[in-house]
């Protein structure tokens, strides 16, 4: 008599970006649960970066894995990002997205102030 199996292998995969804006794996993670439940990924804690929650994809759905035509196995893959930190940049006043720097009298004042007079 077969046997149904009840649990299943998942994967989290943990991305470090380069200097090149791209990213590398820096970690795999592989663990087991039951088939159907939802799991969370670990969101772990990297020196000199930052989690990027808008790309990462930290939850989904326990499948059985199948094997695919290229030798491997097809499985939930959990994949977390995580962003060089940006320290000691200056701000560039042409960027308009940047905050305004108040000590910066050579930079253009907001929207609001030019309102003003």
């Amino acid at each position: 008599t077969p046997v149904t199996p009840t649990a299943a292998a998942y994967q989290v995969e943990y991305y470090l970006q380069q200097e090149n804006g791209g990213y590398a794996l820096a970690d795999t993670v592989t663990a087991s649960a039951k088939l159907g439940s939802t799991v969370n990924a670990e969101i772990k804690s990297y020196d000199g970066y930052t989690y990027n929650a808008g790309v990462s994809v930290v939850s989904g759905e326990v499948v059985m894995p199948a094997a695919n035509d290229k030798g491997g196995v097809d499985m939930l893959t959990l994949k977390v990002y995580y962003d060089l930190e940006k320290k000691d940049q200056p701000v560039d006043p042409s960027k308009p997205d940047q905050p305004a720097d108040p000590s910066n009298p050579n930079q253009p004042a907001d929207n609001e102030s030019c309102k003003r007079w």
